[in-house]
């Protein structure tokens, strides 16, 4: 049984025992384990240990821990060496749409005013074409495709960061050093023994 399965159950007040009848006639919990227990069937879940890397630091180095520091210090580094690189990738994305920005306005400045919205038509299927850019009113529609492209893909990125920072930030300060054990176990007809039949991580 896999371990969020096993809390998952243990937390439903509505599960059954394995003879889908009775209730678990013994719910215990204390900080570090879960337990249910049914007649010749018992569920034991030791849950994962997680700690703060931050406020664990200053510990490790008083405790002379320093290649467990080291490799905390790393997983820090790492992380936000991970989050730069997405924020240059953004201010990049910025760069360019400022600089096309800047075109289309000089773009659109240059367009014929006497241009007909008949002939504008027949420049963009031009450009449809064949990406034909022959004229200031074909250089101003093709910029402004391109802005709206990168103002979307910066939207997504954006977003995407945001999720990678808050994630980030979680594995941080919940930082798992220790997996959870599920074992689940069933006695015989009398009782007596208790036997281990499966053990999972």
């Amino acid at each position: 049984m896999d371990i969020n399965d096993a809390i998952k159950m243990y937390y439903d007040h509505t599960v059954k025992c394995p003879d889908n009848k009775t209730i678990p006639k013994v719910v215990y919990r204390t900080d570090d384990k879960l337990e249910l227990k049914c007649n010749k069937w018992e569920l034991i879940i030791t849950k994962p240990k997680y700690i703060n890397i931050f406020e664990n630091l200053q510990q490790l180095l008083n405790n002379n821990e320093h290649d467990k520091y080291d490799t905390y210090v790393k997983i820090i580094i790492d992380t936000n060496h991970s989050i730069k690189v997405q924020e240059n990738n953004i201010n990049k994305i910025q760069n360019d749409m400022q600089i096309l920005f800047d075109k289309r306005k000089e773009y659109y400045n240059k367009i014929d005013s006497k241009l007909t919205q008949t002939e504008k038509e027949k420049y963009i299927k031009l450009y449809k074409k064949n990406k034909s850019t022959n004229n200031n009113y074909l250089l101003w529609f093709d910029s402004s495709i391109k802005y709206a492209k990168l103002q979307n893909e910066l939207n997504i990125i954006n977003h995407n960061l945001n999720i990678f920072i808050k994630e980030s930030l979680n594995k941080l300060l919940y930082f798992k050093i220790k997996e959870g054990t599920v074992q689940e176990k069933s006695s015989k007809k009398s009782g007596k023994k208790i036997k281990k039949i499966k053990l999972k991580k």
